[in-house]
């Protein structure tokens, strides 16, 4: 029960909310790998998957990418 054996996902909340603070970006698909980019440098990771969803783009549906990338 030792958190200096597993993910800390304090860092993983960190990285998410500086990447979509950090500037604008036009597209998902750019955020999305700047997302699995950053997460995939944390320590023990060996791969990411990473959904992003627009809820309210459409009234009639919902749109979201995922990416994967690393080892599974």
């Amino acid at each position: 029960d030792d958190i200096s054996h597993v993910l800390d996902y304090r860092k993983v909340r960190k990285i998410i909310i500086d990447e979509c603070t950090a500037e604008h970006v036009n597209l998902l698909e750019s955020l999305i790998g700047k997302l699995a980019h950053r997460l995939m440098q944390l320590h023990g990771v060996k791969g990411v998957r990473v959904k992003i969803a627009k809820l309210e783009i459409f009234e009639d549906c919902e749109v979201a990418i995922r990416m994967e990338t690393g080892q599974w």
